[in-house]
């Protein structure tokens, strides 16, 4: 591939070095390039390659970088209550000593708003609280007090109530409360 381009910075140098002066727009004369052929011309003609090269060493380390990443976030399992899927996420993902926040996505099994849902939480050192409707697609946001004895081996307590039935489900707060 270098010698196919080295052949055309050859081909495009004889051109122009026999170009006549009623050349047309498309030759190499007009395009800038000089009668005599210079170091900064064959430089120039060598940058893409240079450029691609460290282009390319740049997607290789990032792609080394990438594999070297911490692991996934550990995650309570969802669970089920009626035809709904919960399932927990918190911010930070990782929950630290302090106050967190937790969201409960709810899912339907057939895909439609969830607008009947009252979801209370609480954590082993706090009372209940309603957690706060995110726009209709069944998501609920609140922030909890967590210490460390919660992350240890706690978990978050979840009430919820639709169309004047209640359950209750727990989430461990990490794997090691499971």
């Amino acid at each position: 591939m270098q010698a196919g381009r080295m052949n055309i910075v050859r081909i495009l140098l004889k051109n122009t070095i026999t170009s006549s002066p009623n050349a047309s727009i498309g030759d190499p004369l007009l395009c800038g390039f000089p009668t005599q052929p210079s170091g900064m011309t064959v430089f120039l003609m060598r940058l893409p390659d240079a450029l691609m090269r460290r282009w390319l060493l740049v997607v290789a380390a990032l792609l080394l970088l990438a594999g070297c990443s911490e692991a996934p976030v550990w995650q309570a399992p969802a669970q089920r209550w009626q035809d709904l899927t919960i399932h927990v996420e918190t911010r930070p993902e990782v929950i630290v000593p302090g106050m967190n926040e937790f969201l409960l996505i709810a899912n339907h099994q057939q895909r439609g708003f969830i607008n009947d849902l009252l979801v209370e939480v609480r954590t082993p050192h706090s009372h209940w609280q309603q957690a706060i409707p995110d726009g209709a697609l069944g998501v609920f946001r609140r922030a909890l007090p967590v210490d460390a004895e919660d992350i240890r081996h706690g978990r978050l307590y979840v009430r919820l109530t639709r169309n004047g039935k209640h359950g209750e489900l727990s989430f461990p707060l990490s794997k090691a409360a499971e």
